[in-house]
């Protein structure tokens, strides 16, 4: 279980931790959409870890590319990430306002659908997605629960405030009995116009990571 969680933590990091650290100023290059997709695009993160002994600081930049590639029912955009030196891929996909992103397991080959946004409905709304966490006699029927907390907001990050931010959060939820027990939070903080700016990560008990934009520029 704890291997699950953290896995599902490592990939929010590591496909929100972008950026070429230039331009600072907020702008609204990337129009009414809350995920810019222009080949280019880059954007640079903080990441703070705190799930291991000690605190653990590093940075992660992440390029847009101008791929795409189907994978099931929808069209991903390539998104190429570099974090301390070792570079992946990330993918994300745009479709009737619902935002996904998709990651991969490189222990595990196991793939991760993350539904974190739909920019369309009002705040207070919910949905949710089974999931199943594990294999065989040691699997557990889950869900990731989405939430919209809030629209229209105003967010500091990093010492900037952010305009015209939607912040929404996921729950990984794990059945038991007849319940579902949230067993890990994240909380996201996008920007229209410019992407996903704060991502924080939590058990109910305790901090896992914290990711924060330092830097953007959008094509």
């Amino acid at each position: 279980m704890k291997r699950s969680l953290l896995t599902l933590t490592t990939i929010v990091t590591l496909f929100f931790g972008a950026c070429k650290k230039e331009d600072n100023k907020p702008n609204n290059n990337g129009g009414d959409t809350y995920q810019p997709i222009t080949a280019n695009s880059t954007w640079k993160y903080k990441n703070t870890n705190t799930f291991t002994d000690g605190q653990d600081i590093d940075t992660t930049t992440n390029t847009m590319s101008a791929e795409t590639k189907k994978i099931g029912a929808k069209t991903y955009h390539v998104i190429n990430t570099l974090n301390s030196g070792d570079s992946d891929k990330a993918y994300l996909a745009f479709e009737n306002h619902l935002y996904t992103s998709l990651q991969e397991d490189g222990e595990t080959g196991e793939t991760m659908e993350i539904e974190y946004l739909n920019d369309n409905v009002a705040a207070g709304t919910s949905w949710s997605k089974d999931i199943t966490i594990g294999e065989g006699k040691s699997s557990a029927q889950g869900r990731l629960k989405t939430t919209i907390a809030e629209k229209g907001i105003s967010k500091v990050v990093l010492g900037k405030t952010y305009n015209n931010v939607i912040h929404s959060t996921i729950e990984l939820q794990i059945k038991v009995g007849a319940n579902y027990q949230t067993q890990l939070v994240q909380d996201f903080y996008i920007a229209k116009g410019i992407g996903v700016i704060l991502i924080n990560a939590k058990t109910p008990t305790k901090q896992l990571t914290k990711s924060e934009l330092i830097s953007y520029t959008i094509k």
